[in-house]
């Protein structure tokens, strides 16, 4: 059986073309948009989703987050946590005695 082509059939939400981009982007490829054609002088035209990123009151979500006003905080650690490769080497030893250091400092912060 033949569809027609004037039904109103809902769109799908992932298409073919929305695959591949997200697999050149997760491939590291840049994401330019969708593609949309050429202009007069060759230069290609892309079309750009918007970032949605309000909340149900229309406000932004970005201007709330935790540093987006105050950039770089110090941090609050009296010990320094261990580097990636050195609890790697250890074998996550360091990071567990980094763990027990830091609840001792927030058990006597508590008193």
């Amino acid at each position: 059986m033949l569809k027609d082509s004037n039904s109103d059939s809902p769109k799908p939400k992932l298409t073919f073309g929305n695959l591949v981009q997200l697999v050149l982007m997760g491939a590291g490829a840049p994401g330019l948009g969708d593609y949309k054609g050429t202009d007069e002088n060759g230069k290609m035209l892309f079309e750009l989703e918007a970032n949605n990123l309000t909340d149900e009151k229309g406000e932004s979500k970005q201007t709330k987050g935790k540093y987006f006003n105050d950039g770089y905080v110090e941090s609050d650690f009296e010990v320094e946590p261990p580097g990636f490769w050195s609890n790697l080497i250890s074998g996550g030893k360091l990071q567990s005695e980094w763990d027990s250091k830091q609840k001792e400092v927030k058990s006597k912060m508590k008193k």
